[in-house]
């Protein structure tokens, strides 16, 4: 675990949020991935528009951010690694990053969603 924040499973982090515990997922990824599929209740925030001002971009107070458990979400779990590391700003109570990301995710068969609809094949 490093100092300012700790990796958290896809089985754990689902489990948190099926026992109601109250967590901002914030993805990572590109918007276009974010809407093929993404973890149910995460809010999109592509590593590119990361920046000082990001909580606007996320719709949420800075009281609330800095009281609340947040999981950085990406696909493999490097980047939001990188950003844990290097982004003060990320002062929430519980900082997590989803150990493996998205792509641990589907390989335990976690719930997706997806934001608009797909073209049929």
């Amino acid at each position: 675990m490093d100092s300012n924040f700790a990796h958290i499973s896809p089985m754990a982090l689902q489990g948190s949020l099926l026992s109601g515990e109250d967590f901002i997922l914030i993805d990572l990824r590109s918007t276009d991935k974010f809407d093929f599929e993404h973890i149910p209740n995460a809010i999109s925030l592509p590593q590119k528009d990361l920046c000082k001002d990001f909580l606007s971009l996320l719709g949420v107070s800075a009281k609330k951010f800095s009281q609340a458990s947040v999981c950085l979400i990406c696909e493999t779990g490097e980047v939001s690694e990188q950003i844990a590391k290097s982004e003060k700003a990320l002062t929430a109570k519980h900082l997590f990053v989803l150990k493996g990301g998205t792509s641990a995710w589907q390989k335990f068969g976690l719930p997706l969603r997806a934001s608009r609809m797909r073209n049929a094949a």
